[in-house]
């Protein structure tokens, strides 16, 4: 669900944010004590020791972190990242190992309000400068630190800046606290660790357009959208950005470590006056602004940068780790292996505008829901049931709708589904927008003292939020999640949280905005078991470390290419909702997934949309989406009415179930506007193997090129290059395809398949072996990955043994299992076995030979009811003919 009546408003604000740049100090040279003649020419070191100061030992061990002065500068540096600080100027630069010149003439300053400042201090006007080092051990890794505090005087604050060079790492941390030495209060509105703009300063890292950046979410408020544009379009990008330049095949990460306080922004864009140059620049924002009492100190959000990773998804999966190590996420894949990804049905189903329930829901449909999905697809995987929106009595007052959902003795309506569910075996899961309350609800008119003012003076509308600076209001959202995990739920799905940025008049009112957020967040977080699965659909970073899942798109909707008339159009990508959109921008937060939290890819559909114009959708089109998900390893949510689901829908949703968990990489990200080519390695099976994704999206945008230029709706060749993919490009490889349940035959090199418009093709590619081995299996897209429990050949006996998910199938949707096997020359395959455990059967076993592929072909039967899917073994014993 979503509301985007403000996407202009907040856009234009946004760009006011930064209308302010410029530098008013040119020097740029490093003085005349220092011997090397241009210290700003690249790989300028004239003693040959890997440091630009020639007094320094040789010997000095090249991943060490050394702390010296050179001429002006205060220099921190190991073998692959340099700081030098410029003490009298108060601006600094970031060079590689090599000494080369990535970020020049960078400083630091505050503004004493995000938008039309009327104060602004730069680290470069304030004189007055100490310095200190000191080692550093903490979870990016062991070195030191140098701070550098200047400024103080005249009514001006004190600003002190540390940075942070670790060994064996190629980044820097940067920390910048405020301190008010004045005797009056201080405003705070933005603070910059980084800002590198013309005249002097910017990212020297390759011609604007040809570079990449990928932002993390757009303009403030507009975070569901995640442009990656030439480095020749300004950007503003939330939480953190990746530029990369493909030409050198190198990435420049900058992002934040703490989101307490304020919104992280990077922004860049293009230099006039230094056609060769970018303007970066990274802000802590706070709105409204922080008050800073005389004498306190205030800290901006933790900055990182990084440019040393061997690729531009080494640099974000590294990214998302520190992210992991340095807020000390403990994720629910870490905390509940045993239960693993969620994979279940949402009772909104995409909005009865789009021709799902959306809020008319009753006891009746979750019933014959549930009936259905338990009967054909709780035992392939589907292990969560939730109900959505329309329980309620109205939004704010969180009682039963009787009417719809009566009592069962002492039960409640609800209560009383939870404990259905859970007897056929499902987690339950349960829909509620606790932060806000209709005009009309009951908790309003009795305590409105809980509740916010209006947002910029009620020029911007929005429903009544709750204070949560107010102590009666956390103990009543307290509260309210105890009697929800009393009815008995093992998920809470938080909507609308994000309205609790559009407030103000808080019962303690020195709040920043996303402060304010962050604490509601933490009070429902702080209040569910650890146990309860903790999904919202909200901003990003403003809830890293609090949740166990983000919806981190707009919603899905049953339309291809978008409900927007013009899907293609600027305006679209900020409010397009469709399959193929919100593909787009959850693959490019892809490295987010089992590092921060698990990403919620949002609804997947078969049916058709009610309103005419969108054509329906093919099932061509509704496999390909289910298998992105599949690939990206996220949530399995399906988005039809369940009971509507065609026998097609349902054989194509159990291929996807159970969720392996694991994300792959989109290694086309940056050359195509939706990624075609996903490579998921499979390193937890016997015989490990690798997973390759190649969906044709139909219509494409080639990235490679700018402005960027249209791909037909056609049938294309999608290639996986080995070296990309991780593989040996001298090796030899099988690859067997899932939808065509077809042998490829013997790759090296790259993996070239001719893919139709619109379809999907799954590819496991594992290393030929010299003798018989497991090409495929019909049960699972990935390959065996979820499903197959062990492997094992025996080499004296030449057999071939599997344990693997029995499943059986229903009278709707029947099964028969088949696996497939290479049978290389020298072999024969001569009989098999498949075995069950007693309350199953096996029937309509057959094994068949054409060439050197032997297909095993066997039936589950249940004889008993049996709540779970048995694990049956097959033996394929061969013989050698040569």
């Amino acid at each position: 669900m979503k509301s985007t009546r403000f996407l202009a408003f907040f856009l234009l604000l946004a760009m006011l944010s930064f209308a302010g740049c410029g530098d008013d100090d040119d020097d740029d040279d490093h003085g005349a004590t220092d011997d090397d003649n241009d210290d700003a020419s690249p790989g300028d070191d004239d003693d040959n020791d890997n440091d630009d100061n020639d007094d320094n030992d040789d010997t000095t061990p090249s991943d060490e972190v050394r702390v010296f002065t050179s001429g002006e500068f205060l220099v921190i540096r190991n073998s692959q990242v340099v700081v030098r600080y410029h003490l009298a100027g108060g601006w600094y630069e970031l060079r590689d190992g090599a000494s080369r010149l990535v970020v020049a003439h960078a400083d630091a300053r505050v503004y004493s309000f995000v938008i039309l400042p009327l104060q602004t201090w730069k680290s470069t006007d304030l004189p007055h400068y100490q310095w200190t080092s000191e080692d550093v051990s903490d979870a990016l890794g062991t070195g030191k630190a140098i701070t550098v505090s200047r400024g103080g005087v005249a009514d001006a604050p004190a600003l002190r800046q540390t940075f942070a060079v670790y060994q064996n790492r190629s980044a820097v941390r940067a920390d910048v606290s405020v301190i008010n030495t004045a005797k009056a209060a201080l405003q705070i509105g933005s603070i910059y660790a980084l800002y590198a703009d013309t005249p002097d300063g910017g990212l020297l890292f390759g011609m604007p357009h040809s570079l990449r950046v990928l932002t993390n979410g757009a303009a403030d408020f507009l975070d569901f959208a995640v442009p990656l544009s030439p480095g020749s379009t300004p950007t503003i990008s939330n939480w953190s950005t990746l530029v990369y330049n493909p030409e050198a095949a190198a990435s420049f990460l900058l992002g934040y470590l703490t989101f307490n306080i304020a919104e992280p922004i990077v922004y860049t864009g293009p230099q006039k006056d230094q056609p060769g140059w970018l303007s970066l620049q990274a802000v802590s924002q706070y709105f409204p602004a922080k008050s800073v009492a005389a004498g306190a100190a205030f800290n901006a959000e933790t900055m990182l940068v990084d440019f040393g990773a061997a690729s531009p998804f080494a640099a974000l999966e590294t990214y998302a780790d520190r992210l992991h190590d340095w807020l000390g996420i403990s994720t629910w894949l870490e905390r509940h292996p045993e239960i693993g990804v969620p994979a279940g049905w949402n009772s909104w189903s995409g909005s009865s505008s789009s021709g799902g329930y959306g809020h008319d829901i009753d006891e009746q449909i979750i019933v014959d829901n549930m009936d259905f999905a338990a009967r054909e697809l709780r035992r392939w995987g589907m292990n969560y049931f939730q109900i959505d929106d329309g329980w309620q009595q109205t939004v704010g007052d969180w009682v039963v709708n009787t009417t719809r959902f009566p009592d069962h003795g002492d039960q409640n309506g609800i209560e009383w589904l939870m404990n259905r569910a859970h007897d056929y075996g499902f987690l339950t899961g349960l829909w509620i927008s606790a932060f806000i309350a209709d005009e009309n609800a009951q908790i309003l008119q009795d305590h409105p003292d809980w509740f916010t003012g209006p947002f910029l003076f009620g020029l911007v509308e929005n429903s009544p939020v709750l204070d949560f600076t107010n102590p009666e209001v956390e103990a009543y959202l307290t509260d309210l999640m105890e009697t929800l995990q009393d009815w008995g739920i093992d998920w809470l799905k938080l909507d609308f949280a994000y309205r609790a940025l559009m407030t103000s008049g808080w019962y303690e009112p020195d709040q920043a905005i996303f402060e304010f957020y962050r604490r509601g967040v933490s009070i429902i977080r702080q209040a569910l078991a650890d146990d309860v699965f903790f999904l919202n659909v909200a901003l990003v970073g403003a809830n890293y470390g609090q949740i166990d899942s983000d919806r981190i798109t707009l919603d899905t909707m049953p339309v291809w290419e978008g409900e927007n008339e013009d899907p293609y159009s600027p305006i679209a990508f900020f409010d397009n909702q469709g399959l193929k959109p919100m593909y787009r921008d959850c693959a490019r937060r892809y490295y987010l997934h089992g590092r921060v939290w698990i990403n919620h890819p949002d609804l997947i559909f078969f049916r058709a949309h009610s309103d005419p114009q969108f054509p329906p959708l093919t099932l061509n089109e509704s496999q390909t989406f289910a298998t992105s998900v599949a690939l990206q390893g996220g949530i399995v949510k399906i988005g039809d009415r369940i009971v509507d689901l065609s026998t097609d829908a349902v054989r194509s949703l159990r291929g996807v179930l159970p969720v392996y968990g694991k994300a792959g990489r989109p290694i086309d990200l940056f050359r195509r506007e939706f990624p075609e080519v996903w490579v998921l390695p499979v390193e937890d099976f016997d015989e490990p193997y690798t997973t390759v994704g190649l969906l044709n999206w139909g219509l494409n945008r080639d990235l490679t090129v700018a402005p960027y230029e249209f791909v037909a709706d056609a049938e294309r060749e999608l290639v996986a290059d080995f070296n990309e993919a991780g593989l040996d490009p001298d090796a030899e490889y099988l690859a067997f395809e899932y939808w065509t349940q077809e042998f490829l035959g013997v790759v090296t090199g790259e993996l070239a398949v001719t893919v139709p418009a619109r379809t999907p093709r799954v590819v496991a590619l594992r290393p030929l072996l010299g003798r018989p081995q497991l090409l495929g299996t019909n049960r699972h897209v990935l390959g065996g990955a979820a499903v197959i429990r062990s492997l094992a050949w025996n080499e004296k006996a030449l057999t071939l043994t599997g344990v693997q998910e029995g499943s059986v199938g229903t009278d709707y949707v029947p099964f028969e299992h088949v696996v497939t096997l290479y049978v290389p020359a020298g072999y024969a395959a001569d009989s098999a076995a498949v075995e069950a455990p007693a309350g199953f059967a096996i029937t309509g076993k057959s094994l068949a030979t054409a060439g050197n592929v032997a297909t095993l072909r066997f039936t589950v039967v249940d004889e008993g009811a049996a709540q779970w899917h048995p694990d049956v073994t097959w033996t394929v014993t061969f013989s050698a003919t040569e």
